[in-house]
């Protein structure tokens, strides 16, 4: 191998000292060159000095496939940032996520909207079938009430009736009674003033007995014919008034069987008449357990309508929140537009103050960003009146903030609008930081 080659640790390629990258397999030789140091040397100068991973402990780029080492925050072929690269993969997961997750919870709200509904429709449809079917029941308890009303009106129209053909009937008894007694008193006067003129006639002619013997024979004969049909006229009355007694204890019982049955049929519309208050009161609690459950259905849905409110309140809040991270971003990348390579990107920065650790790498301080090349950039550090020059491949990291980055050096926070870190390789003897 001569002096103006570099043997690639990684393929054994041989290529130009000045080269950045092996024309073989393509890996950053500055990158490379502290194995190389170290195989040449086992004790480093700088003792806190991480070792270099080797070959085959590197990782690969997501983007390009290039192969990086484990430590290094970006891509030093295809330039991507890997932080920034996982965090925009990472978001883009999370807006996926909560996209997924808001479309299933509007499926859910639409699916519990939809079982509300049937329930409170199949709720309506039990209570008006309920209400139709209790109408119904009292508007047949109306009508047989109405009914049994009418019977017993008409009854009672019966007995009215029977009762005033049975006085009729008392009445004509008695009137016949009376002319039949007047009748049989006249009968029994003038039988007394006949038989008293009799006697008379008898005193008087007594000389003439034997002449109107045959006379009172007929007389006495038509005497008796009108006794025997007095006394058929009585046995006539006494038929009758048998008849009527018989005719009167029937009426009696009719009118005991009437009344029996009027206590019955009142008893029968008392009975109705509970039944009708109980419907009524059946009816009351109905009405009652209907407003309840209007209520009950008014009460759900409001804490429905609330509940999908605040579900609508929480989904716009995270879409204002997406927005407000989009509009964020949008922002800051209108700012800090990011940029195809390193050259472009600290051009922005050429001739102001940035931060950068160009003489340890762990202290970040001030520099001024002197030039910018296409291959590497120098810091011009005023303090000491050193420029230092790096390499592109040596960054490992550019940080930048619209508001300026925050460095806490010495105790004092220091706001840089760029920091830059780059990789500090150790040397034996002759080499100093790079």
């Amino acid at each position: 191998m001569g002096d103006n080659t570099i043997q690639c640790p990684k393929c054994g390629h041989e290529n130009n000292t000045s080269a950045i990258e092996c024309d073989k397999c393509g890996v950053t030789l500055s990158l490379v060159l502290k194995k190389s140091a170290k195989s040449s040397s086992p004790k480093l100068v700088d003792s806190e000095q991480a070792p270099a991973e080797s070959a085959s402990d590197l990782s690969v780029c997501p983007k390009c496939g290039h192969e990086v080492l484990p430590s290094s925050e970006e891509c030093i072929k295809c330039g991507i940032i890997f932080s920034k690269y996982f965090k925009v993969q990472d978001r883009r997961l999370k807006e996926t996520q909560e996209k997924l997750e808001a479309e299933a919870l509007q499926q859910e709200l639409e699916e519990i909207k939809t079982q509300k509904r049937e329930e409170a429709i199949a709720l309506q449809r039990q209570a008006e079938a309920e209400e139709k079917q209790k109408a119904d029941a009292l508007k047949k308890e109306q009508a047989e009430r109405e009914k049994a009303e009418a019977q017993k009106a008409e009854r009672q129209r019966k007995e009215q009736e029977a009762k005033q053909k049975e006085a009729q009937r008392q009445k004509e008894l008695a009137e016949k009674e009376k002319a039949e007694k007047e009748a049989q008193a006249q009968k029994e006067q003038e039988e007394k003033e006949k038989q008293a003129a009799e006697e008379m006639a008898a005193a008087e002619t007594a000389d003439s007995e034997a002449t109107t013997e045959a006379a009172a024979a007929e007389t006495a004969a038509a005497d008796k014919q009108a006794l025997e049909n007095l006394h058929k006229e009585l046995a006539n009355l006494e038929s009758e008034s048998t008849f009527l007694k018989s005719e009167t204890e029937k009426l009696k019982a009719a009118e005991a069987e009437a009344h029996q049955k009027n206590e019955e049929a009142q008893q029968r519309i008392d009975v109705l008449s509970q039944e009708k208050e109980d419907l009524k009161q059946a009816a009351e609690t109905f009405k009652k357990e209907r407003d309840a459950l209007k209520e009950a259905e008014e009460i759900r849905k409001e804490a429905e309508a609330a509940e999908i409110k605040a579900q609508t309140e929480k989904a716009e809040a995270l879409r204002l929140e997406r927005e407000d991270k989009q509009k964020r971003t949008e922002s800051i990348l209108k700012e800090l537009p990011p940029q195809p390579n390193f050259e472009k990107l600290l051009l922005k920065y050429e001739g102001q103050e940035i931060g950068i650790n160009y003489d340890d790498p762990a202290d970040i301080k001030k520099a001024q960003l002197a030039k910018v090349n296409e291959d590497h950039f120098s810091v011009l550090v005023l303090e000491n009146e050193l420029l230092y020059s790096y390499p592109f491949s040596n960054i490992l990291s550019i940080v930048e903030a619209t508001d300026g980055v925050p460095v806490d050096s010495s105790g004092e926070t220091a706001n840089y609008p760029i920091v830059v870190r780059v990789l500090h390789l150790m040397v034996k003897k002759k080499w100093r930081f790079m």
